[in-house]
């Protein structure tokens, strides 16, 4: 399997009725007794973001270098990303799962 190319280009890229970020990031999820944080994948990952304009929707997905999907993440239109640190976020998505991103720079 060739692994997947990834867009020369950071940040979004702006369409008629959603907007794509891509970003560089280690993912984590909750633990279920909600004490800490486990990485979900021992490498950097792609995420991508995927906002629906249409439908108010955001969709997270994270890809290794090789292109396994390794997270697909629903957020209704309710739902809010919240800010730890300059480079990590979290949410609750729409199965209820608590997931977060640690992102190589404030920019992402």
């Amino acid at each position: 399997m060739l692994a997947r190319e990834w867009p020369v280009f950071y940040g979004k890229r702006p369409a008629r009725d959603f907007e794509i970020s891509y970003i560089h990031a280690e993912l984590f999820e909750l633990s279920v007794d909600g004490s800490k944080w486990v990485l979900v994948e021992p490498r950097l990952l792609y995420v991508t973001v995927h906002t629906s304009t249409i439908d108010d929707s955001t969709r997270v997905t994270a890809t290794t270098a090789a292109g396994r999907s390794v997270v697909e993440s629903k957020l209704s239109s309710g739902s809010k990303v919240e800010r730890i640190s300059e480079c990590f976020v979290f949410w609750r998505d729409a199965t209820q799962r608590t997931l977060a991103v640690n992102t190589l720079s404030s920019r992402s």
